[in-house]
């Protein structure tokens, strides 16, 4: 049985620029070509983000760091729909889709002077948004009687209905019964509806959240709600007594 031994030559050539407004971070490109025997070059390309202490190199030529997941330009547009539809959404298409994804850049290092485009950098995990300078954008929240126990054994539904209805930042607003297997005593409808609020109500939030010390402050959102009532249920006497 013949064997043969190929010779395989890789160049890698790296460029990178600074990100405007975030010193520790770089934006690059890569071309990489591979020439193995007689064969014409293969030749690759990408862009993306990275530490500026931690640049591209043979070896790591896609990093993969903790400093940079989650950055990218994205559109005006889809900042401003995951603030009136939250992380995910239906679509036109009628599949969920990710409202901040729509308008993202597969190409940071040529669209890095872009002046239609905004950086920002996402949790995922989360479902938070920041902007180049570490403040946090609204995301829009799905209520519900899960996490937020906007239900009848904490409100009065009438008058939280009469409320809310008026609001600018309640959307989709409606009021259906809890699934049985999750009702007890006096807890059998809840409201449903999407909070939507603006830039300064969001970092009010936000910033209480983090004032917990907690490992995941994201998740006390409901909490921060109520407390700082948010919604003006508290004010109208719409908030029942502590069970």
């Amino acid at each position: 049985m013949a064997s043969k031994t190929f010779t395989t030559t890789t160049t890698l050539k790296v460029e990178t620029k600074p990100v405007p407004g975030v010193p520790e971070l770089l934006v690059y490109r890569c071309e990489r070509e591979a020439q193995t025997g007689r064969r014409k070059p293969k030749r690759s390309s990408w862009e993306g983000f990275c530490p500026v202490k931690k640049p591209p190199s043979p070896g790591n030529e896609k990093p993969s760091l903790k400093e940079d997941q989650g950055w990218f330009f994205t559109t005006q547009a889809s900042v401003e729909a995951v603030a009136r539809y939250g992380w995910t959404c239906m679509g036109e298409s009628r599949e969920w889709v990710y409202p901040l994804h729509e308008g993202m850049s597969k190409t940071p290092f040529t669209d890095v002077g872009r002046k239609d485009l905004v950086l920002v950098r996402a949790e995922g995990g989360g479902c938070m948004v920041f902007d180049r300078k570490g403040k946090a954008l609204p995301v829009a929240r799905g209520v519900d009687y899960i996490d937020w126990r906007v239900d009848n054994g904490h409100y009065d539904l009438d008058k939280a209905v009469e409320v809310l209805s008026k609001r600018s930042d309640i959307h989709d607003l409606r009021r259906e019964p809890i699934p049985y297997y999750n009702q007890d005593s006096g807890r059998t409808e809840t409201l449903v509806f999407t909070w939507a609020p603006d830039v300064r109500t969001y970092r009010r939030a936000w910033k209480w959240c983090q004032g917990l010390n907690v490992h995941y402050p994201s998740t006390r959102f409901p909490y921060a709600v109520d407390k700082l009532d948010l919604w003006g249920l508290a004010r109208a006497g719409a908030k029942k007594e502590s069970r």
